[in-house]
């Protein structure tokens, strides 16, 4: 071979391995760079993010129905936003698991110190952090990929007709090995071949359409066989548990390459036509079925612990960001207490300490923080009780259902108006308030979609009947008049606001009583509406207080 062929293929080699050194370490970089930061946020679109909330969709059967976040209380909350504030996960196993953990209430307090711990290892230990990040980086990227079907029932998804096209490859098989006594009968091997492909291109897109989905179990397969190495005690805990199952997934492994090979080398286009000719594929994908099949538990339970191992990436990324995060404590009492207890979606939050042992009026001046709060409670009890953690300096409260009955939007394609949607939403909290375990309720500007005199009426009855159940309910509303009616039922909060020449400022502080200022027509005066308006109705308000009625 000339000498400057064999340089110029040198050349080609080193920079072949310069490229993938340089790629290495700028990968290695970027973990390290990114870690902790906004940055390693995913933000998934909407579409991603639903997407990512499959796996949950199908999982959610097997969860009782009392220890799920329900889709009135996740959307109340802006769940979603606080998800994507999380998301810092290294793969889309990971992002899956991780939301299916926030819907989940009714985790183990084994499992959430376990999680705990492994995220506290994986901030701290920046070696073990990243042997995890590569192995992770080994699961494929792309959504939709529709695995989700077989981690549960996976049955269907067998071909049709499978038996007979392993006939047809056997029949081809042996075709060949008769015509190499019998010559003549190597027309049949032609006759055999041409059948097999017609077959093949007839068929083929109702198993190669699962290619992405089997390509993709696989890869987290692999992903788990890859973390075998790491020794570090909380991660074990994980891996251990899941051992023997990835001894028995092994053959999917084996299986999946074969059946996803796509020909561009020489020796690929090789096997694609004998795959073709010996409908190989489907020989392949019937065994990869069978596998998961027979080991649909040690799949699930590979799943979601490579899941929840990238998740503890993202709480260790999340206790990395924030400082106010607490471990919360459970106990039996039915009282839930706090100290420097915040809101993870409200910048520079105002933080808040409170003792809550029996139900709630809260009150307050509008845009005075009332809101806000009763969302970060419920926020940081579902926290407490899937991630376990809370956004606080302290958090205790009893294990309990948490519903909500806030963000009421009318629905016009179901023909429900608001009040109707409002209706439905506190039926169903009525309803959950009878079943068994404790259940945590909140109630933001209760029945407002409705006339006053009903609405005090209405609203002071289902209060009252909801604090003879097994619950505790903070309901935040500006009808004053409730705190008189209910005061033998519901202890009173407030916020509160502060008049400085002529302008108001909010606190954000909780104070105990009922509320005693109102500010709707400062708030008039002060966004600049005309002086006749302002007159108008300080008048109105003046007269309302000396006769009890509009006149």
């Amino acid at each position: 071979m000339p000498q400057g062929v064999v340089l110029v293929l040198l050349m080609l080699a080193g920079s072949l391995l310069a490229k993938m050194s340089w790629d290495k370490k700028t990968e290695a970089r970027k973990l390290t760079t990114q870690w902790g930061t906004d940055e390693a946020l995913k933000m998934l679109e909407p579409e991603l993010l639903q997407d990512a909330a499959e796996y949950w969709q199908k999982k959610k059967v097997s969860v009782p129905g009392g220890s799920q976040v329900d889709d009135i209380t996740w959307n109340d909350l802006s769940m979603d936003d606080v998800f994507r504030g999380i998301d810092a996960t290294q793969s889309i196993t990971g992002s899956e698991v991780l939301y299916a953990m926030l819907r989940h209430t009714g985790t183990q307090e084994e499992r959430l110190e376990r999680r705990r711990k492994a995220a506290q290892l994986l901030q701290q230990d920046e070696g073990t952090r990243i042997q995890v990040q590569k192995a992770l980086r080994r699961i494929t990227r792309g959504h939709f990929h529709g695995a989700q079907r077989y981690l549960w029932n996976v049955e269907f998804m067998y071909p049709s007709n499978r038996h007979v096209y392993l006939l047809l490859g056997i029949l081809l098989l042996l075709s060949i090995a008769l015509s190499i006594f019998v010559p003549r009968l190597f027309t049949l091997v032609i006759i055999m071949m041409a059948v097999n492909a017609v077959v093949y291109y007839k068929f083929s897109p109702s198993w190669r359409k699962e290619e992405v989905a089997l390509k993709y179990l696989s890869s987290v397969i692999g992903a788990a066989n890859a973390m075998e190495k790491i020794q570090a005690p909380a991660i074990r805990a994980y891996l251990d548990d899941i051992y023997q199952a990835n001894n028995l997934l092994k053959p999917v492994l084996r299986w999946v390459p074969v059946f996803s090979v796509n020909g561009t080398t020489l020796d690929e286009l090789l096997i694609d036509y004998l795959k073709i000719f010996f409908l190989f594929d489907v020989f392949a994908y019937c065994r990869i079925i069978r596998h998961l099949i027979n080991r649909q538990a040690e799949i699930r339970l590979v799943f979601e612990t490579v899941g929840e191992i990238d998740s503890c990436l993202a709480l260790a990324q999340m206790m990395q960001r924030n400082e106010d995060i607490c471990k919360p404590r459970f106990h039996i009492q039915h009282t839930v207490q706090a100290e420097h207890m915040l809101h993870p979606l409200v910048k520079n939050c105002v933080p808040n300490r409170f003792t809550w042992d029996e139900n709630i009026l809260l009150t307050g001046s509008n845009a005075s923080g009332k809101s806000t709060f009763i969302k970060a409670v419920a926020l940081n009890a579902i926290l407490a009780q899937t991630l376990g953690i809370c956004f606080a300096h302290t958090f205790i409260m009893p294990r309990a259902r948490v519903m909500t009955s806030m963000a009421i939007r009318d629905d016009v394609q179901a023909g429900d108006s608001y009040f109707i949607k409002e209706l439905k939403s506190l039926k169903r909290i009525a309803d959950a308030s009878r079943e068994e375990g404790f259940l945590l309720c909140f109630i933001d500007e209760i029945l407002r979609g409705t006339n006053t005199q009903e609405r005090i009426a209405a609203s002071s009855a289902l209060l009252e009947n909801l604090a003879e159940q097994r619950l505790l309910c903070m309901a935040a509303t500006h009808d004053i008049e409730l705190t008189k009616i209910l005061e033998a039922f519901y202890h009173n909060w407030h916020f509160r606001e502060e008049m400085e020449d002529g302008r108001i400022s909010f606190t954000f502080t909780l104070h105990d009583g009922p509320a005693t200022s109102r500010n709707a027509i400062s708030l008039l005066e002060q966004m600049g509406f005309e002086a006749e308006v302002i007159s108008k109705a300080r008048s109105r308000a003046a007269d309302f207080d000396a006769h009890g009625t509009w006149r």
